[in-house]
C-alpha cells in the first residue's frame, strides 16, 4: 500500500503536517491506487448520506411527534432529513420484502384448480401409460389424488378465468381453455378468441402471466403499494391542511409528521422481518396483527401529541384521516399497478 500523497490530488495544493483534508478545496487526503472498497463506500455514502444524524433520528422514531416538533422548530442540524429518512427506510423495507417474501405459494389465480405446465405433461404421460395397461378409472383416481391432490380432473375442459373482464357487448365470450393459457402464445389467444377492447386485452393478458407466475403476485403487489405511499402522503398532507386550517399549521408540517410516522412504521416492520428471518419459529401470525395495532396506536398518539387537541377531536380527526388515507392509498396503488401491468 502506498503512502498518502504530500499534495491534494484534486487541486494539487500541498498538505500541511497533520492535515486530513485539503485546506483549499476540502477533499480528503487520499492514497493511490484507488481501491474498490473506497469506491463502494463513497458510493454508498453519496447515495444515502448515512451519518450519526440518521442513527439519532432512527432512535427518536419511537416518538415521531417529538422528532417533527424539533425539526419544525428549526432544530434540523442534529436530525436526518425526514423525506430522505422516509425514502431510505422504504428502500430497506422494499429490499427485505424482496429477499424474504419473494414467493407466496398459497396464492393462486384463475381456475379453482391451480395447475402448471408440468402437471399437464405429467397427467398426459400417466394417461398414456394407464391406457396401455388398462388401469381402471378407480385406480387412476387413487394415483391422481395422491399426486395432484385431486381426482379425475377433466384437464382438457378446464377454462381460464381472468381476474377482471369488462364485458362491453353483454354477451359471454367463449371461455379460454387453461391448457391453452399454459402452452400457447397469449397474444395469439387474444386474437383467436376475439378479445376486444384495450382494457380487456390488457387485464386478460396480465391474468395469464399472473397465473403462470403466481408465486410473485403478492410480492409484486406489496412492492407497488410501497411505492404508492409517496404519492399518497402528498394528498393526505393536503387533506390535513384543510382539516386543521384554523390551527395555522403549514403544509410541510403535516407532510413532515406523516414522513416521521411512516418511517417509524417502516422501522418496526424492518426489525420484525429481521427478527423473523433470524428466528423463524419464534413468531406466530398473531404477532403481525398486534404490530399493526401498535402502529395505529403510535400514529394516534402522534396526532394527539402534535396537534394537541382533546381525545374526542383527536380520535374523530384521526379516523377520518385514516379513511381518506386508505381510499387515497387504494387509488394511488391502482394507478401504479395499472402502469406496472401495462409494461410487466
Amino acid at each position: 500500500m502506498t503512502n498518502p500523497e504530500p499534495y491534494c490530488l484534486n487541486c494539487e495544493k500541498p498538505f500541511q503536517e497533520g492535515d486530513k483534508f485539503c485546506s483549499h478545496c476540502g477533499q480528503k487526503k487520499s492514497r493511490q491506487p484507488l481501491h474498490l472498497k473506497d469506491v463502494l463506500f463513497q458510493t454508498f455514502i453519496t447515495v444515502f448520506n448515512l451519518d450519526n444524524t440518521f442513527l439519532r433520528s432512527v432512535w427518536l422514531l419511537r416518538t415521531p411527534w417529538k422528532l417533527t416538533q424539533n425539526f419544525v422548530a428549526g432544530k434540523r442540524a442534529p436530525y436526518y432529513h425526514p423525506a430522505r429518512m422516509f425514502l431510505v427506510l422504504l428502500f430497506i423495507l422494499f429490499s427485505l420484502i424482496t429477499v424474504f417474501y419473494s414467493s407466496f405459494s398459497d396464492i393462486t389465480l384463475g381456475s379453482d384448480f391451480f395447475l402448471t405446465q408440468n402437471d399437464f405433461i405429467k397427467k398426459d404421460s400417466m394417461d398414456s401409460i394407464f391406457t396401455k395397461l388398462n388401469v381402471s378409472h378407480d385406480e387412476r383416481n387413487k394415483y391422481y389424488t395422491a399426486i395432484f391432490g385431486k381426482g379425475l380432473i377433466p384437464y382438457d375442459t378446464l377454462s381460464f378465468e381472468p381476474f377482471l373482464v369488462f364485458n362491453t357487448d353483454g354477451e359471454s365470450e367463449k371461455p379460454i381453455l387453461l391448457r391453452e393459457v399454459l402452452f400457447e402464445s397469449h397474444d395469439i389467444l387474444l386474437n383467436k378468441y376475439e378479445i376486444k377492447g384495450f382494457l380487456n386485452r390488457l387485464f386478460i393478458k396480465q391474468s395469464m402471466k399472473f397465473y403462470i407466475q403466481n408465486d410473485d403476485f403478492i410480492s409484486f403487489f406489496l412492492k407497488n403499494v410501497l411505492w404508492a405511499l409517496p404519492m399518497c402522503l402528498i394528498f393526505t398532507a393536503l387533506f390535513l391542511l384543510m382539516f386543521y386550517y384554523r390551527r395555522s399549521f403549514y403544509y410541510m408540517e403535516h407532510l413532515t409528521l406523516l414522513f416521521h410516522m411512516h418511517s417509524s412504521a417502516f422501522m418496526i416492520c424492518i426489525l420484525l422481518i429481521l427478527f423473523e428471518a433470524t428466528l423463524p419459529k419464534m413468531l406466530d401470525d398473531w404477532v403481525w396483527k398486534y404490530i399493526g395495532l401498535s402502529i395505529l396506536g403510535l400514529s394516534l398518539f402522534s396526532f394527539k401529541n402534535y396537534y394537541k387537541q382533546n381525545w374526542l377531536k383527536t380520535i374523530l380527526k384521526f379516523t377520518l384521516t385514516l379513511l381518506f388515507y386508505m381510499v387515497n392509498l387504494g387509488i394511488s396503488t391502482a394507478v401504479i399497478l395499472l402502469f406496472s401491468v401495462a409494461i410487466f
